[in-house]
């Protein structure tokens, strides 16, 4: 009953996680999720998402850090060591979670839960909901970047060489879309694309309409742009990989 104490239980007591893990916490005193603040020392090593799940990015060691919130002086942390190679279904992951969010709608002066994640309430929020969506499933930031801007977004990809034309390439579920701006070297909007046609081309977006919803293009749309494309790790579909997602 003591209200003064965080107490975390995660099932893995060594605190070794494989590289694409995701695992469960187990919040043991008075506090819900709800109450607490999780984030971690090193997001290529290590990222809570929202369900407070550990994601265990690539291979090293960092803290998972929680306080309440409200009160930072109520705080705890766990170090957890991260082992090998990712084997996880990333753009899986990614589009599942990204499927969840369909029918979620901003709220006055684009108030959303992902431009507070990413510090910029009340802003334009298509990019920050594609690196959420990144975020919570566990994908480091040096596959997919945290951007809130399109236009930076379009040229991290480009800058790696790992951009598509649109009308020379053809998408892949997984894929980052990007729309056309006012000018040449400016992109306007994002999203997550779930499938491809041969025809068409399928994503979910934020800010569409002022919510997250599903949309199709022509491959032929000259409002698409092209497409950025995540080198994720490779999977071999076992799925004893340590997916629990």
């Amino acid at each position: 009953t003591d209200t003064k104490e965080i107490l975390i239980s995660i099932d893995n007591v060594d605190g070794v996680l494989q590289a694409g893990e995701m695992f469960p916490t187990t919040i043991l005193s008075n506090y819900t999720l709800d109450d607490l603040v999780m984030s971690t020392s090193n997001d290529l090593v290590l990222m809570v998402n929202s369900k407070g799940r550990i994601l265990a990015v690539n291979a090293g060691i960092a803290l998972v850090n929680i306080y309440v919130k409200g009160n930072q002086s109520i705080k705890t942390s766990i170090t957890v060591n991260v082992v090998g190679l990712p084997n996880t279904n990333y753009v899986g992951r990614l589009i599942s979670v990204a499927e969840e969010e369909i029918g979620y709608r901003e709220g006055p002066n684009n108030d959303t839960k992902y431009g507070s994640w990413y510090g910029l309430p009340n802003e334009e929020w298509c990019a920050m909901f594609v690196a959420w969506c990144a975020k919570e499933s566990g994908i480091s930031t040096d596959i997919i970047p945290k951007y809130a801007g399109c236009t930076f977004g379009m040229n991290w990809f480009k800058e790696r060489n790992s951009w598509g034309d649109q009308g020379k390439y053809t998408p892949k579920p997984g894929d980052i879309i990007f729309f056309s701006g006012d000018t040449e070297n400016v992109s306007s909007h994002t999203g997550i694309v779930i499938a491809c046609d041969g025809v068409n081309v399928y994503t979910i977006e934020g800010n569409t309409s002022n919510m997250v919803a599903k949309r199709e293009y022509s491959l032929t749309s000259t409002y698409v742009k092209g497409y950025g494309i995540p080198n994720y790790p490779k999977y071999d579909g076992d799925v004893g990989s340590g997916d629990i997602g």
